[in-house]
């Protein structure tokens, strides 16, 4: 049995998981509030100029002056306001703009601003999108080496102190570690902490020399606490 350090994988897929689980919560959040506000503007099916924009100043939680626009519009010659739910930093602008009501409930309105958020759903959808596919990155990635593992603690030969070498002059501050064996071209899976490399004059190798795809590189692989992929 090799002494393997599995924490690094273990945590990946802790972290893939992590990511996938916040990323889908997030990306049903911005949807479900993109079907709501479609749905509530498709409901609203006339529209006008309001009469006059007012803007009402409030103070968010870390002190911060906020602007929100109140349109005034007029239908049958009856007075109604419509708040955006869109409010800013920056004072805007107190020209008049569109209002879209229901005409059979005209106090039931939706602000042009209000209305030209709608498309920055989508790109609010890109943040989630982005963290479910890293996500799925590393989690399969740190599965794949996992089980890559479990197959080498059975097949593979455990080869020590051999010379490796880094592929830039300049390192930074993690790199991927090389090693030539039997005319094949090593990398580690993951690049390493340079400190962690400055520690060390060779690394360990456990190959299966009947298919030398499958190997695992890493450092003093035989003084590790020994553990085995559960």
């Amino acid at each position: 049995m090799f002494h393997i350090d599995l924490n690094k994988l273990k945590s990946d897929r802790k972290s893939g998981r992590l990511c996938i689980i916040v990323g889908l919560v997030t990306a049903f959040a911005i949807t479900a509030a993109l079907v709501v506000q479609s749905f509530f503007k498709s409901t609203l099916d006339t529209e006008t100029t309001s009469t006059k924009v007012a803007i009402m100043e409030n103070t968010n939680s870390d002190g911060e002056k906020m602007y929100t626009p109140v349109y005034t519009y007029q239908v049958n010659d009856q007075e109604y306001t419509c708040r955006s739910n869109l409010s800013t930093s920056v004072k805007p602008n107190t020209e008049n703009g569109t209002v879209y009501y229901d005409s059979k409930k005209p106090e039931k309105c939706m602000t042009e601003a209000t209305n030209a958020t709608l498309p920055l759903f989508y790109l609010f959808l890109l943040f989630p999108l982005g963290m479910i596919v890293y996500g799925v990155y590393i989690y399969r990635k740190s599965q794949t080496v996992y089980k890559r593992l479990k197959n080498l603690i059975k097949t593979g030969k455990l080869v020590e102190n051999l010379p490796f070498y880094l592929e830039h002059k300049e390192p930074k501050s993690k790199e991927y570690v090389y090693v030539d064996y039997r005319g094949h071209k090593l990398r580690t899976d993951y690049p390493q902490k340079i400190e962690r490399i400055r520690k060390h004059d060779t690394i360990d190798l456990i190959i299966d020399e009947s298919n030398p795809k499958l190997y695992y590189l890493d450092f003093n692989i035989h003084t590790k606490k020994e553990k085995s992929p559960e």
